[in-house]
């Protein structure tokens, strides 16, 4: 008797709550979702920049562009939206003629270092620049992987399916749905998360 009335007294507790927000708490209650979803987001994009650390090496040179520059800038969002580079770079133009291509990530405009700056401020930078603008860019550079010998694994023998059962999967639709393709596709979706393209185009 007694369990049975907490239960109905919770139920209606948790009913008066959505119902009638108590000031504060409905708004602590969504910010632990965003916070949830931040959360997890952040883990995935940090999975993902660590696993391609380990396959680049970035090493930095320096440009000096004529203006118009001719280039697209983007922003990672990763460590509190810093990190500006080169989203695209119009061939022909001054940028791409000094050498800039698309991912090269700017370290510096002339002698400030911009590394820790947000996107408007490197922006902001470049458009106030004199012509010729020095960059120091930072390229990644793809480190060769040594790939060891090893032995093939037998193959055992597999029983084909019957053809009533290839038959049937046939006119299932989750039959035509490869994990590892779906897998790929919607890597090919995530990827271009956490970067936002310039409205314009930088010394333009």
């Amino acid at each position: 008797m007694t369990h049975a009335l907490f239960s109905t007294c919770l139920a209606l507790f948790s009913f008066l709550l959505l119902a009638c927000p108590v000031p504060g708490v409905s708004g602590f209650i969504a910010g632990a979702k965003r916070c949830q979803f931040a959360t997890r987001s952040h883990l995935q994009t940090r999975v993902f920049l660590s696993s391609a650390v380990d396959q680049v090496d970035p090493q930095r040179f320096d440009v000096t562009v004529e203006k118009p520059l001719g280039i697209i800038l983007g922003e990672n969002v990763e460590n509190e939206a810093k990190g500006v580079f080169c989203l695209e770079c119009e061939e022909g133009s001054a940028a791409f003629s000094a050498g800039v291509r698309p991912g090269d990530v700017i370290a510096s405009v002339g002698e400030t270092d911009v590394t820790a700056l947000a996107f408007e401020d490197v922006m902001s930078m470049l458009g106030d620049a004199e012509s010729p603008v020095m960059m120091s860019l930072d390229r990644a550079v793809a480190i060769e992987e040594v790939k060891l010998d090893k032995p093939k694994a037998k193959m055992s023998p597999k029983r084909m399916p019957s053809a009533k059962k290839l038959a049937k999967a046939s006119t299932s639709v989750n039959f035509w749905k490869d994990p590892l393709m779906i897998g790929s596709a919607a890597f090919t979706v995530l990827f271009p998360l956490g970067i936002y393209l310039a409205s314009k185009s930088v010394g333009s």
